[in-house]
């Protein structure tokens, strides 16, 4: 059963009696689950929800609907929480709709027209939540891979190396098993986002180690704002955006964070952004490793996780191939022109699934070369 076709009802109250006749008078139009008492009830979510709509009696012995209730939205935030009880006092009314976020208030006794156009409008309320979730989800997937396909397409040396970080930043995650770990994830692949107001070239010169002059500097040092200030207005990308403004070595905002989970990201990122640009200027494992646990700050859990990364080869061989044989993750070792000299596509860009489909076309349209040089990389 899908989550949109959910009619399960859990029902907790402790007059066993009272639940028999809940269930004889429902059990027809819906799927129903009976627990008697509050701890009953959440060994009942444990064992079988998550439930669409839950309904708790007020007074109960050990644990009250309120307490109850307030204890589901944690177990199962998406479960609309309904009250059933004989108690009409206004005060028990306000905690149990402040504390435990109350869809609906019912007072016994209830007539059953009552109670299931109540339950109807439960149902109804839990499909509109997972629906809008289920949208907001899909945009969020959707948005994060056209921002990545616009880096790849503006700057491919900046998308290759986010593309890096990110790898390095999923195995990070695993291994100190952070929960969310797509927000630690996403942050890693769009942290070069802000990198496209600053040239390709001097992205290179800056990761080989070169001196820069103040001006350029200043560039780079601002990439990561520019970045936040992409991302915050995109839901649920706020936190993401707030991981890379204080995700770079020294960065300011990494030490006004209070949130813990976003200071983490922070410290993630830039623990692996300086140790990409330690082994990219050509230092050892050893010695980039050792670089980055002298940041000020980094977590002793998270050097020892450092030390575990596996790190790919990046030694590549040179090939040349018609489009069709192209594949993601090959390099372009060439400039890309049409027919009329314009470039469209620079040397060094990575190829992606839409950067591929795009090579395709072109070749069969007759613009392009009918075979391009590529870099693939060969796994150590």
């Amino acid at each position: 059963m899908s989550e949109t076709d959910n009619r399960s009802v859990l029902l907790v109250d402790d007059d066993q009696r009272l639940l028999d006749g809940l269930r004889r008078t429902l059990c027809r139009h819906y799927e129903l689950t009976l627990a008697c008492g509050g701890p009953e009830g959440l060994a009942a979510i444990e064992r079988s929800g998550p439930f669409a709509v839950v309904v708790s009696d007020y007074k109960m012995p050990v644990m009250n609907g309120i307490e109850f209730l307030g204890r589901v939205r944690t177990a199962a935030p998406d479960t609309v929480r309904v009250m059933l009880t004989g108690n009409a006092d206004m005060q028990a009314a306000i905690d149990a709709i402040n504390r435990g976020h109350i869809f609906r208030f019912l007072t016994k006794p209830c007539q059953s027209e009552v109670l299931r156009s109540g339950l109807d409008a439960g149902l109804k309320q839990y499909r509109l939540a997972h629906a809008e979730r289920q949208l907001l989800e899909e945009t969020l997937q959707g948005s994060v891979q056209v921002l990545s396909d616009l880096l790849a397409l503006v700057n491919p040396f900046a998308f290759g190396r986010a593309r890096r970080l990110r790898a390095y930043v999923a195995q990070l995650v695993a291994r100190l098993g952070l929960e969310q770990g797509w927000r630690f994830e996403t942050a890693a692949l769009l942290c070069e986002i802000g990198s496209v107001t600053v040239p390709q070239d001097l992205l290179e010169r800056a990761s080989a180690g070169e001196q820069l002059e103040e001006t350029e500097a200043g560039l780079l040092a601002r990439c990561p704002e520019v970045a936040h200030d992409l991302l915050a207005h995109i839901p649920r990308l706020e936190e993401v955006a707030r991981m890379i403004r204080c995700g770079h070595p020294g960065a300011v905002a990494a030490r006004q964070e209070t949130d813990h989970d976003i200071a983490l990201g922070g410290r993630l990122l830039a623990a692996v952004i300086d140790l990409d640009r330690q082994l990219t200027a050509g230092r050892s494992r050893k010695e980039a490793l050792a670089t980055v646990a002298q940041q000020p700050g980094i977590p002793a859990e998270l050097v020892r996780a450092l030390g575990d990364l596996e790190i790919a080869s990046r030694a590549t061989v040179l090939r040349t191939l018609p489009p069709e044989q192209l594949r993601s993750g090959m390099v372009l070792d060439e400039d890309v022109h049409n027919a009329a000299g314009a470039l469209v596509v620079p040397r060094g860009q990575e190829i992606t699934e839409s950067l591929l489909q795009r090579l395709r076309n072109y070749e069969r349209l007759g613009v392009i070369p009918a075979a391009l040089r590529v870099r693939a990389v060969v796994s150590e």
